[in-house]
């Protein structure tokens, strides 16, 4: 009983800390731009290195991608906090 309070105590303490070094890794829509874009560092820098100002966005008639956008608006680390 003790032990599985400890464990869940830490294992919260671990997700808070943790958080921001795994997101920094991906995208506000999720995706790990070095892992799962093949424009990644070839014709784009990643969105998160370009502040969601992907070349892309212009299709949509925006300056941001969209997701991007969102997120940052409502202060989310991605679009799953929604």
């Amino acid at each position: 009983m003790l032990f599985d309070l400890l464990l869940k105590k830490l294992t919260s303490i671990l997700i808070i800390f943790l958080t921001p070094f795994v997101m920094k890794n991906f995208s506000k829509c999720g995706v790990c731009c070095s892992v799962d874009c093949k424009a990644y560092k070839i014709e784009c820098d990643g969105c998160n290195e370009l502040a969601g100002k992907v070349a892309w966005a212009k299709f949509y008639g925006k300056i941001l991608c969209p997701i991007y956008e969102c997120a940052e608006l409502k202060g989310f680390l991605s679009c799953k906090e929604c």
